[in-house]
């Protein structure tokens, strides 16, 4: 016995395709239980076979290598698995009916090339055109996206209010401002600026300023940081939910790529008609699958706290 993540994770995909080349039969037993699920999917996995004693999933794999099969095939998968809400005591009769690998129980499972065992996904899913690839893939539906705007410093850069945001970004700025000059006054060896800005930046000054890497390094470079109020733009932070954001490439993490597709100088008719982006939700194991269209800026978890959300302009001009 062991986790059945073997069988449902879809990390585990290159064990299973090894496990298929090394060995002749796999017979595989899903006694299922696993309590890292919630709500109704989480019921339907019933009680863990070792009741209270683990929250995994378990699974019986019985594994045979014939030496005299003489064939290079992949091993045949035989996978029988308890049926839903099933306790921790109709699992062990089910056991006991099942009896051993020989059980009709037990079926035959196809061979596919994402090697899944069980949840077999549709096989024309995979022939349908991606809408974007990060890798820049030529065969996508769309070559011009972005990730959203990353701060990693949110509670310095956001804020419902203009003003309140004005007056932390020049306590943000003014505070950057003086420790550049104390770094770089001198014209300092790379060395020392070095050390100096590892010792400057220790985030005890939270209040004020987070030293984000990107902070770091304009520091580093000794770049000169001015407030300008022209950066202050409306930003969509959550779905419905506008903010207003101190727009500079040197403070935030990722804005570049993404704010090139807005331009500031424009009627809000051509906003309307020109920089329209579809969000969508990038796919990870919390995703929602969501969409939206909007004509400002994006968070990058516009869609939803934790979720990363890709932009696609509808026209690029």
């Amino acid at each position: 016995m062991h986790p059945n993540s073997l069988t449902t994770a879809t990390s585990r995909a290159g064990m299973r395709a090894a496990l298929r080349d090394e060995f002749t039969g796999i017979y595989v037993v899903n006694l299922r239980g696993d309590a890292y699920k919630s709500g109704e999917e989480r019921r339907r996995e019933g009680d863990g076979i070792f009741g209270y004693g683990s929250r995994n999933g378990v699974q019986i794999t019985v594994l045979v290598h014939n030496p005299d099969s003489g064939s290079d095939k992949p091993a045949t998968l035989y996978y029988a698995e308890v049926s839903d809400y099933f306790t921790s005591d109709e699992k062990i009769e089910w056991l006991e009916t099942l009896g051993d690998v020989t059980s009709d129980e037990l079926t035959e499972t196809s061979i596919n090339e994402r090697h899944e065992w069980t949840n077999f996904g549709d096989e024309e899913f995979e022939e349908l055109l991606p809408v974007c690839d990060i890798n820049q893939s030529a065969h996508v539906a769309v070559t011009d996206h972005a990730s959203g705007i990353k701060t990693n410093c949110d509670v310095y850069v956001y804020s419902f209010s203009r003003e309140d945001l004005e007056r932390r970004v020049r306590r943000l700025i003014n505070l950057y401002d003086a420790t550049r000059s104390y770094v770089h006054d001198g014209s300092p060896s790379r060395q020392y600026i070095q050390s100096q800005v590892q010792q400057q930046t220790t985030n005890d000054r939270l209040d004020t300023i987070k030293w984000t890497d990107t902070l770091k390094q304009s520091l580093r470079k000794g770049e000169i940081i001015e407030f300008d109020p022209t950066r202050i733009r409306e930003v969509l932070y959550r779905p419905f939910t506008k903010l207003w954001l101190y727009e500079d490439h040197r403070i935030l993490t990722s804005v570049k790529t993404i704010s090139s597709m807005f331009s500031v100088n424009k009627s809000l008719s051509l906003s309307l008609s020109l920089s329209l982006s579809l969000l969508i939700s990038t796919p990870n194991n919390m995703a929602i699958p969501g969409v939206l269209a909007t004509n400002i800026l994006s968070d990058l978890h516009a869609i939803a706290a934790g979720q990363a959300t890709r932009v696609m302009p509808r026209w690029l001009y």
